[in-house]
């Protein structure tokens, strides 16, 4: 996509922008495997004795889960820096640290309800029913709400992005959008059952377009460091 009229495109900073906008884009991928291993988890008003049948069955497909998650969000640290740098304006930009830091607050959460699930099942024969239903809510719970810094992640690079050049306004449109369908998973920490529900539709909506619109930036950043490293 091309910056729109009337917006000046600075030229890309170098320094290993195309490696980190690649890794960027894994890490989205990732983040998408990952969570695709954790596709069928427990309905929220399961009870303890399915959530432990669900864990105990499931054990190697956690792990594998938490793995990927956790190099994914290594991945995601570096590139943040690389995304800072990108965000910045001549005259300096105010949006882009704080993108930066809800991107960042969003995968810790995340990485904490992952830690909590592994730990989980390797405790699982140490814990009761009771016990189990509530750890799977505080993981649900955990998820839903890096939902509210995903959404302020999206916005602020997106706002950054445009007052620095970097991005047109069809990325400011759709991050808007993105940022909304985060939001809209907030009901995830109360509603127990359907589209709502925590890992339900609305969840899965929210975050594949999250990860397609972080891929298509990721990809933008490489494309310009790219054309700026042969111009």
């Amino acid at each position: 996509m091309s910056a729109p009229t009337g917006i000046h495109q600075r030229p890309s900073p170098s320094g290993g922008l195309p490696s980190s906008a690649v890794a960027g884009a894994f890490t989205s991928i990732l983040f998408l495997v990952g969570f695709g291993l954790l596709a069928k988890l427990p309905s929220p008003d399961a009870s303890g004795a399915e959530v432990v049948r669900y864990l105990a069955d499931h054990r190697d497909r956690i792990f594998i889960a938490a793995c990927l998650i956790g190099v994914a969000a290594a991945l995601f640290t570096s590139f943040m820096g690389a995304l800072a740098a990108y965000l910045r304006s001549e005259t300096g930009n105010e949006q882009a640290l704080p993108a930066v830091l809800a991107g960042l607050a969003g995968v810790i959460l995340v990485v904490l309800a992952l830690a909590l699930l592994a730990g989980l099942v390797v405790h699982l024969g140490h814990a009761d029913e009771r016990q189990v239903a509530l750890a799977f809510d505080v993981y649900n719970s955990l998820i839903t709400i890096a939902g509210f810094f995903f959404a302020a992640f999206v916005g602020a690079a997106a706002i950054a992005g445009v007052k620095a050049g970097r991005l047109s306004a069809r990325y400011l449109q759709t991050g808007c959008v993105v940022a909304l369908l985060q939001l809209a998973t907030v009901p995830g920490l109360w509603v127990t059952r359907g589209v709502l529900a925590a890992g339900g539709l609305m969840a899965i909506v929210a975050f594949s377009a999250l990860s397609l619109w972080f891929i298509a930036v990721a990809l933008r950043m490489a494309r310009e460091s790219r054309r700026g490293a042969t111009g």
